[in-house]
Order: structure tokens, then sequence, then C-alpha cells
């Protein structure tokens, strides 16, 4: 999970997450929860995107089928 406390910071976080710099452990905003399956809820329906594509909305029930899986969560 991502914490951050303004837009830029997040964009600077997903854009080391995307160079795969971004790890819980340099990073005292990231938390890492190790999971098998992760249920996504909202009060109201969110959007969701997979891959950059649009995937449907929340609720979201997300399945490990590997050894991680990567998840960025807006606050």
């Amino acid at each position: 999970m991502i914490r951050a406390p303004t837009r830029r910071a997040l964009f600077a976080q997903m854009l080391r997450l995307a160079q795969g710099r971004l790890t819980a452990a340099d990073n005292r905003r990231v938390t890492a929860i190790p999971a098998r399956s992760v249920r996504v809820t909202a009060p109201k329906a969110v959007p969701v995107q997979l891959d950059g594509d649009r995937f449907g909305a929340t609720p979201l029930m997300i399945d490990a089928d590997g050894p991680q899986l990567r998840l960025i969560v807006p606050r």
C-alpha cells in the first residue's frame, strides 16, 4: 500500500514503482502486506484499472496465482 501526502509525492512513488525501484524496505510510506487474496471495497463504486485497461469497479476480489502481486491502492 502506498500512502502519499500529495499528488506529486504519489506520482513520484508510482514512477519509482514503474521503474522497479520502490520497496517497503527503503520507503517509510510503503507498507508491504503478504496476502494470498485481497478484497478491495469502497463506500461507493470506484473504477478499477488492470495494467492500464478498464476492468470494472469495486468491490473487487483479487487472488494471487503466483509468488507476488503488486497492488496500488488510492487513499
